[in-house]
């Protein structure tokens, strides 16, 4: 598969997100792009050479100065095929990125769903322990109805039955 010159960004309809985020300077930037194959479809060789293509397709394009951005690609399915795992698995280099050029420009970067879940779900209990949330139902609406008093309509007291 030859690369094919792009006009824009939209050209490439597979992707199924793009997001576009600063870092720390302010002049530097990443782009995160993320591929999320249908359910069954295992990646192999052929999806792997397919978001190579696509990597070496946009990063050199002029969307974006090679000198102050940096692109991320990430391919999401069910499953790794042995090759993909094999890959995904480098000395060298963190889990699930198999390829990182020398020149940092990009890193393509496979993934199962399951591993981005627990991914996901161990920063989340991370997070929560880290800020100590323990909010329950009855403690959002006390502090809804401290902070927000004056815009709540007033609560009729209820009748004390007698005992």
């Amino acid at each position: 598969m030859s690369a094919v010159p792009l006009r824009f960004l939209t050209d490439i309809y597979e992707y199924g997100l793009l997001l576009v985020y600063v870092l720390l300077d302010r002049d530097e930037y990443e782009f995160l792009v993320i591929e999320i194959k249908r359910p069954g479809v295992s990646i192999g060789r052929k999806e792997i050479a397919q978001i190579e293509d696509y990597a070496k397709a946009v990063v050199p394009t002029p969307f974006a100065d090679t000198e102050r951005t940096r692109w991320v690609f990430v391919l999401v399915s069910d499953e790794l095929d042995d090759h993909a795992h094999d890959r995904a698995h480098q000395q060298g280099l963190p889990a699930y990125t198999i390829q990182r050029p020398v020149d940092g420009t990009y890193e393509i970067r496979v993934i199962p769903w399951s591993q981005l879940i627990r991914a996901a779900r161990a920063r989340h209990e991370h997070l929560q322990k880290w800020l100590d949330l323990t909010a329950s139902r009855d403690k959002v609406f006390a502090l809804t109805e401290e902070t927000y008093a004056e815009f709540l309509p007033k609560q009729k007291k209820k009748p004390s039955r007698p005992r």
